[in-house]
């Protein structure tokens, strides 16, 4: 155990022993302002995203539905974080916090010892196995001489001993300890473990971009989840039961033991009788429904359909974004959400007071009928309006234009082609179902022959143009605004001419959902062309690359790299680094601009995060001391995450690099894959960096768990810093040669 986890057990501990006893009345908690969660995750804190959100998750539902009851009694939500899911319970005993949201599942047990709400939503427990295990079928006799290793501490190890009651040969264990669900399915896909239980949600996750696993059947089915409180937190639980019931009132039991069917507050009591279980029916599965069939408050069902109008999403907390993982629709950078519709959307989310939980689109053509059957709110995802999607989907409402493009053809920086009748015999690649194939067989009809090149859509647009710039294919078309990042990444092309006129970006929705039309037409009416509006589409559309620094004669005579180069000394020091390495990474970060801001909200000289710096412990970044010490430290804690004798001090400085720019869960995703392929994944250059530059393209993207990676921006982002460190070695050494009075033949000046 290193000294930091045994530091913050004792912490813990601590705790546990000097906390108060009683909990907070529902006054009390008016009083102070705050209702305290407990709970081991928060889709607001950044930091905690394990992976790129693909749809709505269990944490975004019912943090939302708790944010959405705090603004109605004009309180704040204070996150009281847990090591645990165990502990939670342990916390909530001595009073650390009011609530328990993380996913909790109704048990006897637990509503013998605790005041449980009503359901929210309802879930399954899953038994899973190895995609090649030789477990199959959906008897209990398929598990049996096999052994179900199951998480401690948790409602999985209760139910399969109820479970295998008068089941003959069924065997399980529990872990030693508590590991990541993501790690436990880890272990069964490589066949560590013959099979385990997990809820749903969490397998649907996983199999949304990869595969290893296979579900069996249910351990438990129609599994209730609520909020747990202590048995003397009568009022807070009751005003809860009412917020529930009035967003789903069929999640609401007719007959709940203790809870009245009223809305009026229970009494406080230690010796609550417990609550009556939750009949064990599955809702129906989404498959069977059809579009006319989904209720508009079937939020919290466990059904991930809805056709709310504005004020249910209100009232719920969040909405759903249906948009696409990409430079332009929503990723993940430094581990945190960016994308040009995905800041639009998070400014609009904060006017209606909800958060955004995306659902990312992996084939664009059916994007319209997702929306249209109900699996999310609005399209967000760069959608051009043509007169032959009105036509088609006269189901839905398109707003504001705000933004478009324009679709161009592209080709190498010394080609001359100037007009369409210049593309006779040329051939043109373009993803197949882009827009620009249209207008390509359209120049075809009126007698050019040009031959069109369909090439799938995973490609990936960035990939079509480095090939096109190194002469490998001869010609593309796609829309203008790939054009920047593909010249920002280096690749040498230029636009001929357009083959079309400007279409505009529109959002999408439902024409039986006039309020959120009516909310976002008045969104873009005031953001359009504001100053969030032109610095938010400035950071993705108007991509620009930071000039290398080299070596020449003019640098000869400097007497220093920078103004800061003293404190790059002190900190590089402090951490074990060369300081010539971080003044380079901190010109290639800000140029040397301490009032530097990114388009993720990036700050100061090493273009830290506040969430960053927040788990460095340092604040006010524009501070030349505080930015750098802040970059250096943090990238020292990067460092470490890649400090094995398998990797080289001088990879594990570009693998740091690489996640101080992308996010360590793109580096770690790119290695996964550059073993797949038969690359190093402890070497960067030619190896993990070409398997990065895949991960830019969808079908890669969608196979990783952290999705789409700006890679093109990443890997010359190392490539500079590693190449300007080593010049500014080269300076520093010409310094101190002049400072010391040294010629160039290495002997001293005379007097």
């Amino acid at each position: 155990m290193s000294k930091k986890t045994l530091y913050a057990a004792l912490i813990f501990w601590i705790l546990l022993a000097v906390a108060p006893l009683g909990a907070r009345s529902w006054q009390d908690i008016c009083k102070s302002g705050k209702l305290q969660i407990l709970t081991t995750d928060t889709a607001r804190d950044q930091l905690q995203i394990s992976g790129l959100p693909r749809c709505v998750m269990p944490i975004d539902r019912e943090q939302a539905l708790l944010e959405s009851f705090a603004r109605k009694y004009q309180l704040k939500i204070e996150y009281v974080r847990g090591p645990n899911f165990k502990t939670l319970f342990k916390l909530l005993d001595i009073g650390r916090g009011d609530l328990i949201s993380a996913n909790v599942a109704e048990t006897s047990s637990r509503r013998e010892d605790y005041l449980l709400s009503i359901p929210f939503a309802h879930t399954r427990e899953i038994f899973f196995t190895g995609e090649k295990s030789k477990l199959k079928g959906t008897s209990y006799k398929t598990l049996v001489g096999a052994t179900a290793v199951l998480l401690p501490g948790t409602t999985y190890v209760e139910n399969f001993r109820r479970f295998a009651q008068g089941k003959k040969g069924l065997k399980f264990r529990e872990l030693d300890k508590t590991i990541s669900h993501d790690e436990l399915m880890e272990m069964v896909a490589s066949g560590k473990i013959a099979y385990s239980a997990l809820n749903e949600s969490s397998l649907d996750a996983w199999l949304a971009y990869r595969g290893g696993i296979r579900k069996l059947f249910p351990l438990r089915s129609g599994v209730p989840l609520v909020f747990a409180a202590r048995s003397d937190s009568g009022e807070l639980i009751a005003r809860l039961d009412a917020f529930i019931r009035e967003l789903a009132p069929a999640t609401s039991p007719k007959k709940t033991g203790t809870a009245s069917s009223k809305t009026e507050p229970r009494q406080a009591s230690s010796k609550m009788k417990p609550r009556q279980a939750v009949p064990k029916t599955e809702p129906r599965h989404t498959a069977e429904k059809k579009t006319a069939d989904i209720p508009d408050d079937n939020d919290f069902l466990g059904d991930d359909r809805s056709l709310a109008d504005l004020d249910k999403i209100r009232k719920r907390g969040y909405i759903r974004m249906l948009t696409t993982n990409d430079a332009f629709g929503c990723f993940l950078h430094r581990g945190q959400l960016a994308g040009f519709e995905y800041e639009l959307a998070a400014r609009f989310g904060e006017g209606i007071q909800t958060r955004v939980a995306t659902v990312m689109v992996a084939d664009f053509s059916q994007i319209c009928q997702m929306l249209i059957d109900g699996r999310g709110d609005f399209i967000a995802a760069n959608f051009s309006l043509t007169p032959e999607r009105v036509k088609k989907y006269p189901q839905l409402t398109f707003c504001r234009p705000y933004a478009g493009s324009t679709q161009i053809l592209i080709g190498r920086k010394n080609e001359k082609i100037s007009s369409p009748a210049d593309l006779n015999g040329r051939r043109v690649c373009v993803s197949t179902g882009s827009n620009c194939h249209d207008a390509l067989l359209k120049l075809q009809k009126s007698g050019i022959k040009v031959e069109i090149v369909s090439l799938p859509e995973e490609t990936g647009n960035i990939l079509i143009l480095r090939n096109v710039g190194e002469g490998k294919y001869d010609l593309a078309a796609m829309d203008d605004m790939f054009l920047p990042l593909a010249q920002s990444a280096g690749c040498q092309v230029k636009k001929l001419f357009a083959l079309s006129a400007p279409e505009p970006f529109v959002w999408v929705v439902r024409k039986r959902n006039p309020k959120l039309a009516s909310a976002i037409n008045a969104f873009f009416k005031k953001e359009h062309k504001s100053a969030f509006y032109n610095l938010c589409y400035k950071r993705y559309f108007n991509v620009r690359s930071l000039p290398k620094v080299k070596v020449n004669e003019a640098n000869r005579n400097l007497t220093s790299i920078s103004p800061y180069d003293d404190i790059f000394r002190k900190y590089a020091a402090l951490y074990g680094f060369n300081w010539c390495f971080v003044a380079a990474q901190s010109y290639q970060e800000s140029r040397f601009d301490p009032e530097q801001v990114s388009y993720v909200g990036a700050i100061g000289l090493m273009q830290v995060t506040p969430v960053t710096a927040k788990e460095v412990g340092i604040n006010d970044l524009t501070k030349p001391d505080n930015g750098i010490h802040a970059g250096t430290k943090y990238m020292a804690k990067l460092r470490k995450r890649f400090d094995t004798q398998s990797i080289s001090p001088e990879d594990q400085l570009c693998f740091s690099l690489a996640a101080y720019n992308a996010g360590y869960g793109h580096v770690q995703d790119a290695r996964k894959l550059a073993r797949q392929l038969g690359l190093n994944p402890n070497v960067w250059f030619g190896n993990t960096e070409k398997a990065l530059a895949l991960l830019e393209t969808p079908s890669y993207a969608a196979r990783s768990k952290f999705g789409y990676c700006r890679a093109s921006e990443t890997i010359p982002y190392v490539a500079n810093i590693m190449l300007q460190a080593r010049h500014y070695e080269t300076l520093s050494h010409l310094q101190k040669e002049k400072a010391a009075g040294i010629n160039s033949a290495g002997e001293k000046k005379g007097k």
